[in-house]
């Protein structure tokens, strides 16, 4: 015969399951809130950059960049601003500092770095 205190160990025991699972849905939600957040700083200045509002989508980076320093996205888009602006040289070390940030970027810093450096021979 089971004793009266066994059915409270058995709920016990699933509550404290139930705990863990839902803890665990707290911490992913959180975690991809804190992943989505840089990923919607950068398309507010892809969105900026492409509407030619190149000086508040430098200023929208720089903010951004203060939260999340290594994320290599921001650092591109800021290079990209920074050249529509004209500021050559500010873009040539910002497109250097994206490729160490994400060397798959690399080869497109390359060119964007030959292109500024074309575009300050020119003018």
């Amino acid at each position: 015969m089971a004793s009266k205190g066994g059915g409270k160990g058995v709920i016990l025991v699933l509550l404290v399951v139930l705990g863990a699972i839902a803890g665990v849905f707290l911490w992913v939600s959180e975690n991809q809130k804190r992943r989505a957040a840089p990923v919607r700083a950068n398309n507010e200045a892809v969105q900026l950059i492409n509407n030619g509002q190149f000086q508040e989508a430098l200023n929208s980076l720089d903010e951004a960049m203060k939260t999340w320093p290594r994320e290599a996205k921001l650092h591109l888009n800021r290079a990209v601003a920074l050249q529509e602006l004209g500021r050559y040289e500010e873009a040539i070390e910002q497109w250097r500092r994206t490729a160490e940030i994400d060397s798959d970027l690399l080869t497109r810093s390359r060119i964007e770095i030959e292109n500024c450096r074309e575009l300050m021979q020119d003018s």
